[in-house]
């Protein structure tokens, strides 16, 4: 049942003054003490399992139930490897350095004040997760580090098991001072009570929210309060005349693959002067890996079929991968920018000077060279984790770990200068 408006709003502004008294207290915490409330998060995922589990087993069953794809249900369904994995990911952060207090850089101006950059918590963050428990306690561990607050709203297809972890992780404190630990949970999970915190630009400071591009672009229109988020998807892979045919291969491979698991529209540029050769090589081993494709304009003229899906896919299954033909890399970073950069673009070439020009030209929230760009993750990049990738420029772009749920502010020292 939801609850009255009147008393909604009143709930949830009990949450979040208790939200930002939890982040004034994050701000002050040492290092290590972050580290214990890290360990302690950890042991109250494994003590609490079960009731984590069963609950992430419940709403799984009702999001079938609901006409949710297996592939999101099975997304739901938290396994004991699942928490195993946070437990681990717990120790793997409560090892790194604390970021909160580095000095990102010092001067010291002509009147002899010395000014410093230092980095400090965001403070209240707003998680809205649509269907990724695994999302929600990544969030909780990272922004503990960073020295943030998490206020979650989750989504209906995952209420019994965020409402089961908040219980879990209820007895852990931050520390003697604060008998709270830095999760609070937003008791509705309807339309309205998103909009109520996204609204609310006093108590939330970043909002985050994590699924469906739909579910994501749905809290961007309304939210006003800063977001980061991934609000594009996709990749592009660009195949110049001096790429190595079996690198080329490989990479397009593997992005067709991360397709077909849901990463998003891929979109495969081909250099004309090697098209003949290299498309239906391409074409043959997409369909030997059983992964679609569909060609465009010319390049369509040199496949036969231009397009194909494998054996099972319905008839109105999206193909894994796009292939295009495009004369040069300013033509291939032109047709990205058109299409939008998505989460990455990458370009496989010999040529330092296309791959420079590349990287140069394309805005994208990561470039790669000569490298799959399903790379694009806080783990892979030696991060520890991530909350999700901003596809937006201010005030983070690309994975969003620890440094990205930090802000600066300057410290400036003197001895009694005055401006006039």
């Amino acid at each position: 049942m939801t609850a009255e408006p009147h008393s909604r709003d009143h709930d949830l502004r009990e949450l979040l003054r208790r939200a930002r008294a939890v982040a004034r207290c994050l701000r002050l915490l040492p290092g290590p003490q972050k580290n214990a409330f890290l360990q302690a998060v950890a042991a109250a995922l494994l003590d609490g399992h079960e009731a984590v589990l069963q609950a992430a087993q419940n709403d799984a069953a009702h999001a079938r139930a609901h006409g949710a794809s297996e592939a999101v249900a099975a997304g739901i369904a938290l396994t004991r490897a699942d928490l195993e994995g946070k437990v681990r990911l717990a120790g793997t952060l409560a090892g790194l350095p604390d970021p909160i207090g580095r000095v990102e850089s010092t001067w010291i101006r002509p009147n002899g004040l010395k000014i410093e950059k230092t980095r400090v918590p965001l403070g209240v963050v707003a998680v809205l997760a649509e269907s990724d428990v695994g999302a929600v306690i990544d969030a909780l561990l990272l922004c503990a580090k960073a020295g943030d607050a998490v206020v979650l709203c989750a989504g209906p297809m995952i209420i019994r098991t965020c409402t089961a972890l908040s219980r879990v992780l209820s007895a852990v404190s931050l520390s003697a001072k604060s008998p709270v630990g830095s999760l609070c949970l937003v008791p509705g999970h309807d339309d309205a009570s998103r909009r109520l915190l996204v609204s609310d630009r006093a108590a939330v400071d970043v909002a985050i929210p994590v699924g469906s591009p739909s579910w994501v672009q749905g809290i961007v229109a309304v939210s006003r309060v800063p977001i980061l988020g991934q609000t594009e998807r996709g990749h592009h892979l660009f195949l110049d005349e001096d790429a190595d045919p079996a690198m080329a291969s490989a990479l397009v491979l593997d992005l067709a693959h991360g397709a077909a698991a849901g990463d998003g529209p891929c979109r495969v540029l081909v250099h004309s002067a090697v098209a003949a050769s290299l498309l239906p090589a391409l074409a043959a081993a997409l369909r030997d890996g059983l992964l679609g494709f569909e060609a465009a304009g010319a390049a369509a003229a040199l496949l036969q079929p231009e397009r194909w899906s494998p054996p099972g896919a319905g008839p109105g299954a999206a193909p894994a991968l796009h292939l295009e033909l495009v004369d040069g890399v300013d033509q291939a970073a032109a047709l990205v920018g058109e299409h939008g950069p998505g989460l990455s673009a990458g370009v496989v070439t010999n040529n330092r000077a296309v791959a420079t020009r590349f990287a140069a030209l394309v805005d994208a929230p990561c470039v790669y060279l000569n490298a799959s760009s399903r790379f694009t993750d806080g783990g892979q990049f030696g991060m520890g984790a991530q909350i999700t990738v901003s596809t937006g420029r201010l005030h983070a772009r690309g994975p969003v770990a620890i440094d990205e749920l930090t802000t600066t502010k300057y410290v400036v020292t003197g001895k009694g200068q005055t401006l006039e």
